[in-house]
């Protein structure tokens, strides 16, 4: 009865593959199906150090086997489909993020867009080598970043090495 706010599929070589969604985390973690979405069960991340289980999760992709999702400053991985988490905090001395919005994968890269100081802003690292973050840099001057309700979203795209990304600040 949970929010979801990212839904996603991981290939993990199987017919159905793995299907998670993460959203606000009041009572549940990531919400995992490896029938194809027939049935659904709860992965508890809370027990994750930093873990905030007052704020939700709105920032997940998947990519080369590795499921990776991000709040605030923590970056969330998983290398068994969502099963289990391992927690990192690569933005601790470096101006943490104060709200990761969206991950993508592209080229063996990820990407994390999140918002500081009422811009958007943009991070990346290479899929070999998960704590080693670029420095931050403002992903478009013309993109506000949204309010801080769940409502308020970044989404994202990726693909051959590009990334591409709106708001609901956004007027087109």
């Amino acid at each position: 009865d949970q929010d979801q706010y990212r839904i996603i599929w991981a290939d993990d070589g199987s017919t159905s593959g793995v299907w998670l969604a993460v959203g606000r985390q009041s009572n549940t973690g990531v919400q995992r199906s490896t029938d194809g979405g027939a049935n659904w069960t709860s992965v508890d991340i809370s027990g994750l150090t930093g873990h905030d289980t007052d704020k939700g999760i709105q920032a997940m992709c998947f990519g080369n086997g590795v499921v990776m999702m991000a709040q605030d400053a923590r970056i969330y991985t998983s290398t068994d489909y969502g099963a289990n988490w391992s927690v990192s905090t690569p933005f601790a001395n470096d101006n943490p993020p104060t709200a990761a919005r969206c991950l993508v994968y592209t080229n063996s890269t990820f990407a994390l867009i999140c918002g500081r100081l009422g811009e958007l802003r943009i991070r990346s690292c290479a899929d070999s080598d998960l704590t080693d973050w670029s420095g931050e840099s403002t992903a478009d001057t013309a993109t506000r970043n949204p309010g801080n309700t769940f409502e308020d979203t970044v989404n994202c795209a990726a693909a051959n090495g590009r990334v591409a990304h709106i708001s609901t600040n956004d007027d087109y």
